[in-house]
């Protein structure tokens, strides 16, 4: 049920160690969790002697507890500096843009500004040369020096240190001037999803002697009792602590748990309860994008086989069509077509997420449920996916139901939002109202 599994484990077998190592600790976890992991390690801190390597894509966790940071590309150090230097004063292209993938609040007057996006993906060794600069190829900086001598770590001053020939030139500005993003929602004239009463329990009540005795233990009621409208066009977030029945609200929805109860409306269609009991017309119109993109990819076959099932099943299609639609939505995602023959083990996670969103976008669906679909993903790439989902939304109208523990990514994608709480709707309204002015 959601990440409740996903909690870390922060003590070790030896009592008084000389060096922790931290991979994505709090990768996953909501941010009520996420802040209790994050005050037991800045007590560990204090309390033992012992160095803290912390791995992490979430920017914002490396500023509260790390004292220096140094940032990666390509197996490469490209920056090393103290934390506050790093987000001040970054001294490397990649550094700065990956600051600016990170959404930010509303300005005054509510301008929210578009998430920049790094252009391309990381290459991977075995398709790097030797000479240059690995990051040239994506570098707003670049110069003919660039591409063919490699830069060694060069040092900035105070301790800080870039692997880039004009770290002195490095501004925010390199990558061009922030926008304003665009309000591409469109009104909810048309209601395309409705769910009224929707409850969905786990186990039944049991008895203490099997088939005597008092009833002791009761089912889990994961959703007791939820109601919501999504609009055409429109996107619906959902937060809440794990736990909170986020995933089996999700997987109710799209029926691969049934309800037990509660009327779910696609448009004027009645849903069944579970999947199988769907036409196929609704079923390529509510497709999901599950929170473990390794779980949803058959390992033994190549990604082409996810993309085009979803083509066969959903679109009228010939074999050469869905060959060069597949090769289409791979570079709708950001991909390579080449990435077709390879399997899911040779792909990042954040790869691998990507290629779930090119399944989804196959069947042309009327809403996505998208549960945790960026929280695997490095800021710059999550960047990329989230502008990719505004602007599938803008061209085609699809609605999604967007699943996320980041606030601030709900924020940034979001028109409506509802707070989950132990399976209850705490507050559901408009996402700037309820986040700038919360009522529960």
């Amino acid at each position: 049920m959601g990440r409740v599994g996903d909690r870390p484990y922060l003590s070790g077998s030896q009592p008084d160690p000389d060096l922790l190592i931290m991979d994505e600790p709090t990768t996953g976890l909501d941010v009520t969790t996420e802040a209790t992991i994050l005050d037991l390690i800045v007590d560990l801190k204090q309390r033992v002697s012992a160095g803290i390597l912390y791995v992490s894509h979430n920017l914002g966790v490396i500023a509260r507890v790390a004292d220096r940071v140094m940032v990666m590309y390509a197996g490469q150090t490209v920056e090393q500096a103290s934390v506050g230097q790093l987000f001040n004063s970054p001294r490397h292209p990649y550094t700065t843009g990956l600051l600016g993938c990170v959404p930010q609040p509303p300005a005054d007057g509510g301008r929210v500004t578009k998430l920049r996006s790094i252009p391309g993906g990381v290459y991977a060794a075995e398709e790097t040369s030797a000479e240059g600069c690995l990051f040239a190829t994506r570098c707003p900086m670049v110069r003919d020096s660039c591409r063919v001598e490699s830069p060694q770590m060069l040092d900035a001053g105070d301790d800080q240190w870039s692997r880039c020939f004009f770290w002195s030139d490095v501004r925010p500005e390199i990558w061009g001037e922030a926008e304003s993003k665009e309000d591409g929602h469109r009104a909810a004239a048309e209601l395309v999803l409705s769910a009224k009463g929707l409850r969905r329990f786990y186990g039944r009540w049991q008895r203490k002697y099997l088939l005597f005795g008092p009833w002791v233990r009761p089912p889990v009621r994961a959703v007791p009792d939820v109601d919501f409208n999504v609009g055409s066009g429109r996107t619906l977030g959902i937060v809440g602590e794990s736990g909170s029945g986020k995933t089996t609200l999700a997987r109710a929805v799209v029926g691969l748990v049934p309800r037990d109860r509660g009327e779910l409306r696609l448009r004027t269609e009645e849903l069944a309860p579970g999947v199988e009991d769907r036409t196929r017309d609704q079923q390529a119109a509510l497709r999901m994008v599950f929170q473990n993109p390794t779980a949803s990819l058959n390992p033994k076959l190549p990604i082409r086989h996810t993309i085009l099932r979803s083509l066969r099943k959903f679109s009228r299609l010939n074999h050469r069509e869905r060959r060069e639609r597949a090769a289409e939505l791979l570079k709708a995602v950001g991909l390579d077509p080449a990435y077709l023959d390879r399997h899911p083990g040779e792909l990042s996670g954040g790869e691998q997420q990507r290629v779930a969103l090119a399944g989804a976008f196959a069947g042309n669906a009327d809403v996505i449920v998208a549960d945790e679909a960026v929280s695997a993903l490095d800021v710059s790439v999550q960047s990329q996916v989230l502008n990719l989902l505004q602007r599938h939304q803008q061209e085609t109208g699809t609605s999604y139901i967007f699943i996320s523990h980041d606030l601030g990514v709900v924020r940034y994608l979001s028109d409506d939002i509802i707070v989950l709480y132990a399976g209850h709707v705490a507050e559901t309204g408009p996402t700037e109202c309820v986040l700038t002015a919360p009522s529960h």
